[in-house]
């Protein structure tokens, strides 16, 4: 779920769990991640540095 303070700011998200509703996690200054099928793999772009982030 995208937490942005606009409609179209995708810079920060949180993941959560559907059936509790609990928060898993956030991350903040991520612009646009290219998460796998799943979701539970997302890679970050950081200039010249490429990470890649589990979120489970």
């Amino acid at each position: 779920m995208w937490t942005g303070k606009k409609p179209d700011d995708r810079n920060e998200f949180i993941r959560f769990d559907p059936a509790s509703g609990a928060i898993m996690g956030k991350l903040e200054g991520c612009y646009r991640p290219r998460f796998d099928t799943t979701g539970d793999r997302f890679v970050r772009f950081d200039n010249p540095k490429v990470m890649m982030y589990r979120t489970n």
